[in-house]
């Protein structure tokens, strides 16, 4: 099992905007090939 960490931009079409996230994914492999990926953390950057 390994963690893997995301910055990411998500336009709001409500608040007019743009907002950043940090995301923790915790990553286990099921089988040859193939990961199961779960969201574990979620943080907005302050801009």
């Amino acid at each position: 099992m390994r963690y893997v960490t995301i910055e990411s931009t998500a336009y709001s079409i409500s608040a007019g905007r743009e907002r950043r996230f940090r995301l923790t994914y915790e990553v286990k492999p099921l089988r040859e090939g193939l990961e199961s990926w779960f969201l574990v953390s979620k943080q907005e950057i302050q801009q």
